[in-house]
């Protein structure tokens, strides 16, 4: 009797120990996500919390918000080693596509819901996340604060979504001629009259009229008048220089008509324009 305990013991020790895959993956953390503002451009990033955490494989990372259908990925593959001191980075296509750091899964575009949501992964780390920033440049950590994004994969490979660019567009209108343009460099009109600027990037437009023309000054987004137009690079921004042509000074001449005084003549001065 004895002896069949202890075999039995042993045995299910053994069975234990030979079926980590479903056991050992619980000591994750989510600690930081990240989307653009159409969602294409999106990341998970977790974080080890012990060793041998690997076998994922199975198990469900879900995005989820109120009257929204939740959406679901299921990992196909454990991680490829060992946990200890490392992080993996769940992308979408968009993501991957950019070639910053290559995700450790992809999911599709979309996955997370920048409104806030809920991301739960494998029920063993749920995160009730508030509105995500959408610049192309914050992340939000597990913590609510942002950051500049920093995703890492399981590689340990790191890397940044770059701010995104918008473009600049500068028309001339009028009668008269002149050049525009801007600081920081980029836009030299007539010549190169449009130019993509970073994300947030405060560009200053300055006109210069040609000889015979006057600037006569500026519109469209917010800008008035003749001195420098100040634009803020959130999206695709286009402003109008307007030149007129130099009206030409009036001029005074004079001419002497002839008056005639019983036969004696006299000559007079009269003001023409």
């Amino acid at each position: 009797m004895w002896h069949a305990l202890v075999r039995s013991v042993v045995a299910a020790a053994l069975l234990a120990a030979s079926l980590p895959a479903q056991a050992l993956f619980h000591l994750w953390s989510i600690e930081e996500i990240f989307s653009n503002a159409d969602g294409s451009v999106q990341y998970v990033k977790l974080a080890a919390l012990a060793g041998s955490q690997q076998f994922i494989a199975g198990h469900t990372i879900t995005s989820a918000s109120p009257g929204m259908a939740t959406r679901q990925y299921t990992f196909p593959a454990n991680l490829p080693g060992d946990t200890t001191g490392r992080k993996f980075l769940v992308g979408t296509a968009g993501f991957a596509a950019l070639g910053v750091v290559t995700p450790d899964y992809v999911v599709p575009d979309g996955f997370l819901f920048t409104a806030g949501g809920t991301v739960n992964f494998a029920s063993v780390d749920i995160w009730n996340h508030g509105a995500l920033p959408t610049d192309g440049t914050l992340a939000l950590r597990r913590d609510g604060s942002t950051a500049t994004n920093a995703p890492v994969n399981f590689a340990g490979a790191t890397g940044q979504v770059a701010p995104p660019s918008h473009a600049l567009t500068v028309s001339l209108a009028g009668a008269g001629s002149g050049t525009a343009t801007s600081d920081p460099a980029g836009i030299g009109c007539p010549g190169t009259c449009a130019a993509a600027f970073a994300q947030g990037t405060v560009v200053t437009l300055s006109a210069t009229p040609a000889a015979g023309s006057v600037f006569a000054g500026w519109s469209g987004e917010g800008c008035a008048g003749t001195g420098s137009c100040v634009v803020t690079m959130t999206a695709a921004r286009s402003v109008t220089a307007t030149f007129d042509a130099a009206v030409a000074p009036a001029s005074l001449s004079a001419t002497p008509p002839s008056l005639d005084f019983g036969g004696q003549s006299m000559n007079t001065t009269s003001p023409a324009l």
